[in-house]
């Protein structure tokens, strides 16, 4: 079966998206592509990329594959175009997709949190150890804040 076939024999039509139903990795449609040319050895590919490249044209150095529908699986054209790393964050702020740390269960402390732990070590010069007893953390952590080196992720 040649590469193209196979392609879209892995996807399905969702409202507008070509969603792909294949391996995904970090929720990107992957596949096998022969290695240099040659037919017995193959390596994985983002379906995506491979699409624009075959089809549009070269992505140049640092860009990435921007998914206009927001469906990190779609590999219908019209939704791909190349751009940033910058401008798919800001997309993704924009669109309200950004996970900030409130929301994000790995992080254990928030923002209010973070600046709690920092007015306390000015104000009454709380220890690093007691801080992090009182706020579920460690004194590393408490230290990497208070260093402006982590916000306030977990361990």
């Amino acid at each position: 079966m040649k590469l193209f076939e196979r392609l879209w024999s892995k996807t399905i039509k969702q409202r507008s998206c070509l969603v792909w139903t294949g391996c995904l990795e970090h929720g990107y449609a992957c596949f096998n592509v022969p290695k240099n040319g040659s037919e017995g050895k193959l390596r994985q590919v983002r379906a995506a990329r491979w699409i624009y490249k075959k089809i549009i044209g070269p992505i140049p150095d640092g860009f990435v594959i921007l998914h206009s529908c927001d469906n990190r699986a779609c590999v219908a054209l019209q939704h791909l175009e190349v751009g940033t790393q910058l401008q798919n964050v800001k997309d993704c702020i924009q669109k309200g997709r950004f996970a900030y740390a409130n929301r994000m269960p790995h992080y254990k402390l928030t923002d209010d949190q973070v600046r709690e732990i920092k007015r306390l070590r000015i104000e009454h010069g709380i220890s690093q150890s007691r801080l992090g007893e009182l706020f579920g953390v460690s004194q590393t952590l408490i230290s990497l804040i208070l260093l402006g080196k982590r916000r306030r992720h977990a361990d």
